[in-house]
């Protein structure tokens, strides 16, 4: 499979490292020069320094025989942009990394669907998702969704002894920086402080 990906951050990089190990012939392309370098240096993959917008770097990279284009820059302009311009190139799968939600809305002008983009990927909705299937999993005795699952209400039973009970409520936030959440409400036997 030809697949060109634009963006070589930690998710491009990888994916072109996981992809050209399996074989793929890979087109990798990153607009900086620290990136790029680190990549054309590594990777078992064509690499150019360029925008991922331009129609002549994708032409150089083999949009025209492309199976896949997948766009995880920075930018999502420059991530949806990519993979509008491989489908009019008649690639048959676009992906495009993109960080703001509203592009998810099943209402909004300009989603995956109306810009006939294969998949839209928001990571930190992944994330949460992900963080939310592994709650109901195991310490959530309750969960609450909603604005359409955007929000979660979960409730959690603690077991006497465990260290974060000891710990002020204003520290709890700084104890768990990489799983964002609110503290709304805590009950002990019969009393609820909210």
């Amino acid at each position: 499979m030809h697949i060109i990906i634009i963006g070589a951050g930690d998710v491009g990089y990888n994916l072109a490292k996981m992809l050209s190990y399996e074989q793929h012939d890979i087109s990798l392309i990153e607009s900086e020069h620290t990136r790029y370098v680190k990549a054309a240096e590594n990777l078992d993959a064509q690499v150019f320094e360029a925008s991922g917008t331009s129609y002549h770097v994708l032409e150089n990279a083999g949009i025209k025989k492309a199976d896949m284009l997948v766009a995880v820059t920075n930018s999502d302009e420059v991530n949806i942009i990519a993979a509008l311009m491989a489908k009019k190139y008649g690639v048959a799968k676009t992906i495009a990394r993109v960080k703001n939600r509203e592009y998810l809305n099943e209402d909004a002008p300009l989603n995956a669907e109306k810009l006939e983009i294969d998949l839209l990927i928001h990571p930190e909705s992944v994330v949460a998702q992900n963080a939310v299937r592994l709650l109901k999993q195991s310490a959530a005795t309750d969960i609450i969704e909603f604005a359409k699952g955007e929000i979660n209400l979960i409730g959690i039973q603690l077991d006497k002894g465990l260290p974060i009970l000891n710990k002020p409520l204003k520290d709890l936030a700084q104890e768990f920086q990489n799983f964002p959440f609110r503290l709304v409400a805590i009950q002990r036997k019969d009393i609820t402080k909210i």
